[in-house]
């Protein structure tokens, strides 16, 4: 684990849905299921969104969220195996830098739902449920439509769940990335304070500072930076990693070394000032699957099953069936 990833393991730990260390299978409900079963009461909380009684007595919620950061963990480590170069040529990279993007996305997702909150969309059928049911508690229904909303759950108030809908322009992935932004920025001011004078928590609050740095590049202020990189590889066929290759093939390798970074052993190349866009696109989604190793490795650690933990179960098994090593 990086030295960034222990403080920033630390900040989500104090913010993890109560008892999610002590689950251990997926129960494939996902929050949207949890939510159609109605394993809580409803407080007023206006029109349009919801406050969500549970009880910590029970670990539904737990599991819920585990299934999700298990399913999120998993997309985003099969993502990244198998990203290297096409044996043609070195410079074929295309493909694999896209797989690079939806595996920083998939990490992020997780990521939230480790710290508690969760962008996701709730089904009709969700919503339906939601809207007949909550009627009957609140007196009016709480118009709950299928549409992506942020779940979220504050530690101060661990036993209450609010649902706040979302959406703006530019679609899920800048929202998703937005809130992620959020979440770094948060962690970062929490690292500072708590750790004041440490250096070496000065050393890891300077990669995630280069970490909010690259998700805002070229105006991006919401942190979808990596989204648009990923529309220019895919759509405008930018940046010469498609046939026949506008890029240097030494770029090429030196890039293409730097896509195996993201494994839980690797050490990671800072960014360099005036890199390459695609070395700091590379950078930013390494540093990202980093965060998410630290964070399933502080999960399993303190669970009281490690080897029998749902992070063992599903996103180390499959590392461990592509012999990854984790540490």
């Amino acid at each position: 684990m990086t030295d960034l990833s222990s403080y920033f393991s630390e900040y989500l730990r104090h913010r993890w849905i109560k008892n999610i260390q002590k689950v251990e299978y997926d129960s494939s409900t996902g929050i949207d299921g949890w939510l159609a079963e109605g394993a809580y009461t409803w407080l007023d909380a206006g029109v349009g969104g919801a406050v969500l009684q549970t009880s910590l007595s029970s670990n539904t919620l737990a599991e819920a969220f585990a299934s999700e950061i298990a399913r999120f963990a998993c997309a985003t480590f099969e993502s990244l195996l198998d990203t290297e170069a096409a044996p043609h040529s070195p410079s074929a990279l295309s493909w694999g830098l896209i797989r690079y993007y939806y595996a920083s996305f998939y990490a992020a997702h997780a990521l939230l739902r480790v710290s508690g909150k969760a962008l996701t969309m709730i089904s009709q059928k969700t919503a339906n449920i939601m809207n007949s049911v909550g009627g009957c508690y609140l007196g009016v229904s709480p118009n709950i439509s299928p549409a992506l909303y942020l779940v979220s759950s504050d530690r101060h108030t661990p036993e209450q769940l609010r649902l706040t809908k979302v959406g703006g322009r530019g679609g899920s992935h800048e929202e998703m990335w937005q809130h992620f932004l959020t979440l770094l920025r948060a962690a970062e001011n929490e690292i500072l304070v708590k750790y004041s004078g440490s250096t070496a928590a000065s050393e890891a609050l300077e990669e995630l500072k280069d970490l909010q740095t690259n998700l805002c590049h070229d105006g991006k202020v919401n942190g979808a930076w990596l989204s648009m990189v990923r529309n220019n590889l895919n759509y405008r066929h930018d940046y010469g990693v498609w046939f026949p290759f506008g890029g240097k093939k030494k770029f090429a390798q030196s890039l293409s070394a730097r896509m195996l970074e993201w494994k839980p052993s690797a050490v990671r190349t800072r960014v360099a000032k005036g890199e390459h866009q695609l070395g700091s696109f590379v950078t930013a989604c390494n540093v990202t699957v980093g965060l998410l190793n630290g964070a399933l490795a502080d999960i399993s650690m303190r669970s009281p099953k490690p080897n029998a933990s749902f992070v063992s179960r599903y996103p180390y098994r499959l590392l461990k069936l592509r012999m990854i090593k984790i540490p």
